[in-house]
């Protein structure tokens, strides 16, 4: 009999934190060069752990079956990036963001959670995006990261940190009957 893991999908700058652990296995969804420089868009490397892939996030949101994703992350890519990849100042990123977060709340299974660090230069839109999807208000935590909770964790992170940009984690569970 085969062990069941949990799924995590990891959107833009992989989770350092998540490294590889028993049980998990981890798609890391990479559309910059960062983690996949080796890969042409559209190519995936893996082991029975993990897959990396170098694609748009809804791109590979839309391979996965609705509800059966345990976790998704994203740590200051959510929010930051268009459907070309590009950065905030790119046209498009606004809606980009809201079909991701409607993709991942239809992707999550019911009680699966869905982690994301951005700055509060894109806090409004992400939350309200993060409410339009589906999930609801009430299951929302937002804490601040400081270096001892957080800050550090990514290059992204850390520089937005040093910019005196406060950087915030937002976490929500999908609820059980949604």
């Amino acid at each position: 009999m085969s062990e069941t893991k949990t799924t995590v999908v990891e959107l833009g700058n992989p989770d350092p934190s998540s490294g590889r652990r028993p049980g998990v296995y981890r798609l890391v969804v990479d559309l910059t060069l960062e983690l996949s420089s080796g890969l042409a868009y559209g190519e995936e490397e893996s082991d029975e752990n993990l897959k990396i892939i170098k694609k748009d996030f809804l791109s590979a949101l839309s391979g996965l079956t609705n509800g059966s994703i345990d976790e998704i992350s994203s740590i200051m890519a959510v929010g930051y990036y268009s459907n070309s990849g590009g950065g905030v100042k790119f046209r498009g990123y606004e809606e980009h963001t809201r079909k991701v977060l409607r993709a991942v709340f239809r992707k999550l299974k019911p009680n699966g959670l869905l982690r994301l660090v951005v700055a509060q230069d894109v806090l409004g839109l992400v939350m309200e995006a993060v409410i339009g999807a589906g999930f609801e208000k009430s299951a929302i935590s937002l804490r601040e990261l400081t270096v001892s909770s957080g800050l550090n964790e990514t290059v992204w992170t850390s520089e937005f940190g040093k910019r005196g940009l406060r950087v915030l984690e937002i976490l929500v569970r999908k609820k059980q009957d949604a």
